[in-house]
């Protein structure tokens, strides 16, 4: 049967060594110009508060993944004939060409020209 001791006292631990410790937190260390030199407490909140102001990577870039505005390409109107009511000359060569039934301000494409990329609208 082990000694009991008398009420009252404290019992020592061993003394244990513990090696390669890391720490579990992480601890804030103040940027001061000295290494030496303490800064006071508000002087501590007041870096972290400007290091927490500063805009964070996803802030500063822009969003290369946004809707691009489709480009409005504008055509040149197409001048009438006088005296030939359904007429236009086409602006890009000068050729006549029938528009007549086709409403105002539609753009359209001369069938006798090559380049496809001649429309224009009928004024």
């Amino acid at each position: 049967m082990p000694a009991q001791q008398p009420s009252g006292t404290i019992q020592q631990r061993p003394a244990t060594t513990t090696t390669n410790r890391t720490p579990t937190k992480s601890t804030y260390r103040p940027k001061v110009a000295n290494p030496n030199q303490t800064v006071s407490s508000a002087a501590q909140k007041e870096l972290r508060r400007q290091e927490q102001a500063q805009p964070s990577y996803q802030q500063t870039t822009p969003n290369i993944l946004a809707p691009v505005a489709p480009v409005v390409k504008s055509y040149p109107t197409a001048i009438p004939i006088p005296g030939k009511p359904g007429w236009v000359y086409n602006p890009y060569n000068n050729n006549p060409v029938v528009i007549q039934g086709i409403p105002s301000g539609k753009t359209v494409l001369d069938p006798q020209d090559p380049n496809k990329d001649h429309k224009f609208k009928v004024p």
